[in-house]
């Protein structure tokens, strides 16, 4: 963006290679133009070019829904000149401790982005002192142009192509290369010691675990995510579970309340806020996993279709906010090996005769767990429901979709303070609006 474009360090970036563009190129076509033919001369050259599909960053550490703009001016520049075959490499960056934090907290609870300055950056660069952990840069399944355009628009190479009457497949190539470049971001994750514990520990009552059982937690998380076989370039920490405590206390993250029973590990408010981001990060590799314990929650004992059942219900829309891998078939798939994979664990047992699944007694520490994972996706659900709740008691052709937003934000942000939801991205309004957005194209 030409907001970096400031006094000292513009120059240093321009003279590493960045070009700087407007936000917004409406109405002015003559740059617009300048753009795309810039842009088409660096892909036609075989220049490596970066840039973020997203179009700026996750304050919630998820995934945004992709922008088609760069992506956009790609493909037709391809298409124009044809010079170069084009691969886009995805590139997934995991951190351990950010440095901007504090800042992404304020902007979703409402305050506007500080305006990049020179003092501002000198600043940022002047506090950045003190452990912050590793940072771990995974490269994802590149996405062969080539191979998007011939599923799309077989024969598209005979075609001949005018950038002024752009044909009806460009559109949708444009949204499945996209698609497909987030979906490999995904499954190249690292997981790092610090996701692992930020999704226990804010699924427990009050954020606090005893050290023994949060110990077990996380060695079951990292057994199911490897059970899940969400992709072969997802990254595990090599990390025991006793030593991911012990890190996540030396980057100061969490806390530890000695007692001679055995010790707790616990959030306080302000991390607890925080460590949503670490968790949102690896919470796509649990969504299935954490939806199928909440079919527990009010049955003790349910047959393995109802469990396919009730989950066919809200994968769509799984599927569409954290770009998972499977269609509705796989997902079927999917459920049986997590199925065997908690039967393993002795978080269910498995009933041959009627093909059901019993959840444990109550009092155990099984059924603790089975309850803990549940709650990871279960804020992700209650704002489903919630939107569904108003457009029920408002009824049909009552509400604009600018009101219906204004509303949903409004009662999740209401619900949050009362119920002490420690989790912005709960009442986001990007999260928000992409949810409706997959309400109206789902029909």
């Amino acid at each position: 963006g030409k907001n970096l474009n400031m006094p000292v360090i513009g120059p240093i970036l321009r003279k590493g290679g960045a070009f700087y563009i407007r936000r917004s190129f409406k109405g002015n076509e003559l740059y617009s133009t300048i753009m795309f033919e810039y842009l088409a001369s660096q892909v036609s050259r075989g220049m490596p070019i970066e840039y973020f599909v997203e179009g700026g960053r996750s304050r919630t550490g998820r995934l945004l829904q992709p922008r088609p703009g760069m992506l956009a001016m790609t493909i037709r520049a391809f298409l124009k000149y044809q010079q170069r075959p084009i691969a886009f490499v995805p590139v997934y960056i995991g951190y351990e401790k950010m440095i901007e934090s504090k800042a992404y907290l304020a902007e979703l609870k409402g305050k506007d982005k500080k305006s990049e300055t020179l003092v501002n950056s000198v600043r940022s660069i002047m506090n950045i002192h003190g452990f912050y952990g590793c940072v771990t840069t995974n490269f994802g399944q590149p996405v062969l142009l080539n191979d998007v355009l011939d599923n799309q628009a077989p024969g598209w190479k005979d075609q001949p192509y005018d950038d002024q009457q752009r044909p009806d497949w460009l559109r949708p190539t444009v949204k499945q290369t996209s698609h497909l470049i987030m979906q490999h971001i995904n499954e190249s994750c690292a997981v790092n010691a610090i996701n692992l514990i930020a999704t226990a520990l804010l699924a427990a009552p009050n954020q606090t675990m005893d050290e023994g059982e949060l110990i077990r937690t996380l060695s079951f998380y990292s057994a199911v995510i490897k059970n899940i076989n969400y992709s072969d370039k997802v990254t595990l920490t090599q990390y025991g579970a006793a030593s991911q405590i012990h890190h996540a206390e030396a980057l100061g993250l969490v806390r530890r309340r000695k007692h001679e029973m055995g010790d707790f590990i616990h959030l306080d408010k302000a991390h607890a806020v925080m460590l949503t981001y670490y968790r949102n990060n690896i919470l796509h590799l649990l969504v299935m996993p954490s939806i199928i314990a909440c079919c527990f929650n009010n049955s003790a004992t349910i047959n393995r279709d109802s469990i396919k059942r009730y989950i066919k219900i809200a994968y769509p829309f799984l599927k569409a906010e954290f770009f998972l891998p499977w269609s509705s078939s796989e997902a079927e798939q999917v459920i049986d090996n997590i199925l065997s994979c908690f039967d393993k664990a002795g978080l269910i047992t498995r009933h041959d005769v009627l093909e059901s699944f019993s959840r444990p007694q109550i009092s155990t520490e099984q059924h603790a767990q089975l309850v803990t994972l549940a709650q990871v996706i279960s804020p992700v659900l209650e704002l489903y429901y919630m939107i569904f709740a108003l457009l029920a008691e408002n009824g049909s052709d009552t509400l604009s979709r600018e009101r219906l937003e204004e509303l949903c934000y409004l009662m999740a942000q209401r619900l949050s303070l009362m119920y002490e939801i420690n989790s912005p991205d709960f009442f986001d309004k990007k999260l928000i609006a992409n949810f409706i957005n997959s309400v109206i194209k789902l029909g």
